[in-house]
């Protein structure tokens, strides 16, 4: 779709923002890297900030040195209230990745004070703000990788440069719990059931997401196999109840009383 348009991404930057926004919503992130690289910049353009936001958020999905340049200037140069939290917390991730935790939460303490608290992306980076503690670097490392599409690399820094067990029970949950999401958008589903089931067995009990979205992903996964009628598939119709049983037990822990699942979905990447 991006390589069929006409519209020229060098000439237009909204053309520019919805081919690089395509791109980072379809895991082509090396591709939005690519366009945005070549925005259209000069006194000869109405100014778009949003685009060096979006630059800055690609090239930390790469781990890039230097994503953190393309986000101050967003900071620098937006006259919106919009994504000035989400901004903050991408710094902050950036500095986490690089093993400063100082600068993590020098950066946390500005997203809860800067910017409006309206859209999900915006209220997400404050929930997480809240929590007022580091997360695990190497988590957030493959979760970043994640984001930004590259799946074989998180699955294979997890599974060798990552610790594979940890004392804390969140961070143990959050390790078993993204094996299970990077496995289930490469596609190998009974893998991704494999560490949604031990995220469910160890979590369902605890007060964090993951084994709630855990139940809610492996449902999916099991209303496919059932549409493909593979073997045992008629078995999953008890087994997703159950699983929404566990989403419905899950969500009441957590006080979310009224669901909206767009921006539960976002906080549960």
């Amino acid at each position: 779709m991006i390589e069929k348009s006409t519209i020229d991404a060098e000439k237009n930057p909204l053309a520019c923002f919805v081919k690089a926004n395509i791109a980072m919503q379809t895991g082509r992130n090396d591709k939005a890297i690519y366009i945005l690289e070549k925005k259209p910049q000069g006194h000869k353009y109405f100014p778009f900030p949003y685009l060096q936001f979006m630059e800055g958020v690609a090239r930390l999905n790469r781990l890039e040195k230097g994503a953190d340049h393309h986000l101050n200037r967003f900071l620098r140069e937006t006259r919106g209230m919009h994504y000035i939290k989400e901004a903050y917390q991408k710094l902050a991730w950036y500095e986490l990745v690089n093993d400063q935790p100082e600068k993590y939460l020098k950066y946390m303490e500005a997203c809860k004070v800067h910017g409006a608290s309206v859209i999900d992306e915006d209220l997400t980076a404050l929930h997480e703000a809240r929590l007022n503690r580091v997360p695990e670097r190497h988590l957030l490392q493959a979760r970043i990788l994640f984001d930004g599409g590259y799946y074989i690399q998180a699955r294979s820094y997890l599974e060798h440069q990552a610790p594979k067990t940890y004392s804390n029970a969140e961070f143990q949950l959050e390790y078993l719990y993204r094996l299970g999401r990077i496995h289930h958008l490469l596609g190998d589903t009974h893998q991704a059931l494999k560490y949604y089931e031990k995220t469910i067995s160890q979590g369902q009990n605890e007060g964090y997401y993951f084994a709630c979205n855990a139940a809610l992903m492996s449902g999916f996964l099991y209303e496919k196999l059932m549409m493909l009628k593979e073997p045992k598939s008629t078995l999953a119709w008890p087994l997703i109840l159950n699983l929404m049983n566990i989403v419905a037990v899950c969500i009441k822990k957590q006080k979310l009383v009224s669901i909206d699942w767009k921006i539960i979905s976002n906080r549960l990447a």
